[in-house]
């Protein structure tokens, strides 16, 4: 009876664990030119991203064992700035930017869900952005 309600137990814990959710966040580089994404803190340290036309890299990705929806989020950021490779600062994003906004995820990345509980974003850099 023992082994009975043991494995009545383990088996309850076992299929009532939640399935695990990822997410990968991705920057793409649509423009004809070689561009870097320079991400200001405050509080953690800047990040730089260097992208060649047409490519795409990861930004950001992200787990919960809860299998919870997931979304990125640059909160921990002050602002982007996007610059060419001279150094010529093309574009500033702060968090309450008009208009296309890396900051708001919502409205201006692109989501998908490849699998269940796989969750995709993208955010593509155009020549209309840096002009």
């Amino acid at each position: 009876m023992k082994r009975f309600i043991l494995c009545l137990f383990l088996t309850a814990v076992v299929t009532s664990c939640d399935p695990a959710s990822v997410m990968d966040a991705n920057i793409e580089n649509k423009t004809s030119q070689p561009l870097s994404l320079i991400l200001f803190s405050s509080v953690v340290p800047n990040e730089t991203l260097v992208l060649r036309p047409g490519e795409t890299l990861l930004f950001q990705e992200g787990f919960s064992s809860t299998g919870g929806f997931l979304e990125p989020s640059l909160m921990e950021f002050d602002s982007v700035y996007i610059e060419s490779t001279s150094q010529e600062i093309l574009k500033v994003f702060n968090q309450n930017t008009a208009g296309k906004n890396i900051f708001n995820v919502d409205d201006y990345w692109i989501f998908s869900e490849p699998s269940k509980r796989f969750y995709k974003y993208d955010y593509q850099i155009t020549a209309e952005d840096i002009e």
